[in-house]
């Protein structure tokens, strides 16, 4: 139950213009169970001074009169608060408020200061200036990006297909043809055939040179095929 807390931010109070003092730092609210703690470190503040700060009933630093006035129900708690800084205007806030707490509690009666402004002081010194605001603004978290759209591969058209198509049937054609070509040539200077020993099949072969042996050829299965050429093609010997 007590794990909730935010962080405010400070910086210049709205107006608030100096050349010396420029009051910027964290501060982090958190529940615990003696009540709001409130921890940070403020910097560019008075060197070695006591200074009061409050939580404000305002929701916004936009203006001077955004912040308001203390937040408080009955007596004012925050007239004693204050900070002290080093030498280098340095302070290093550690307090704990009974009575208030970061978010609403069904059944408490302490008071939230969830997103409420929180002023920082000057010293009496310096009239006690508004040197700084802050407060835990509520930003809406933007949504995921949508995905890409898939791309679709471009389509073919129509007469690229039909180009396509027809130039196979045209390279089918042609190879149809020249092998067509080499067989008519082949068959008409003799006939050309190709016998295996084991009988098993035939087929065309190229003519051997005049005088010169068939030559001999291996299926791969230790069995010769003869090739030989016939000017006719006699019974039986094919």
């Amino acid at each position: 139950p007590y794990d909730k807390a935010e962080v405010v931010a400070l910086d210049a109070y709205p107006g608030y213009m100096s050349s010396v003092y420029k009051p910027r730092g964290y501060l982090m609210q958190r529940d615990t169970l003696t009540g709001l703690s409130i921890t940070g470190v403020l910097t560019g503040l008075e060197p070695n001074v006591q200074a009061g700060w409050h939580v404000h009933e305002g929701y916004s630093c936009a203006d001077a009169a955004s912040p308001g006035g203390h937040y408080f129900v009955g007596l004012d708690p925050w007239l004693s608060t204050s900070y002290v800084t080093d030498t280098m205007g340095v302070s290093y806030f550690n307090a704990s408020m009974e009575e208030f707490s970061v978010y609403p509690s069904k059944g408490s009666a302490a008071l939230p200061v969830f997103m409420r402004t929180v002023v920082i002081h000057l010293s009496s010194a310096q009239a006690k200036a508004r040197a700084s605001c802050g407060h835990q603004a509520f930003i809406v978290p933007k949504p995921p990006p949508a995905p890409p759209t898939p791309l679709t591969p471009p389509s073919l058209p129509s007469e690229q297909l039909e180009d396509s198509e027809s130039g196979m049937s045209s390279s089918t054609s042609m190879i149809a043809g020249s092998a067509t070509a080499v067989v008519l040539a082949l068959v008409s200077v003799g006939v050309i055939v190709f016998c295996c020993r084991s009988k098993s099949m035939c087929c065309f072969a190229p003519k051997a040179p005049a005088g010169a042996r068939g030559p001999k050829i291996h299926t791969g299965n230790n069995k010769d095929i003869d090739m030989h050429v016939h000017s006719k093609l006699k019974p039986n010997q094919a």
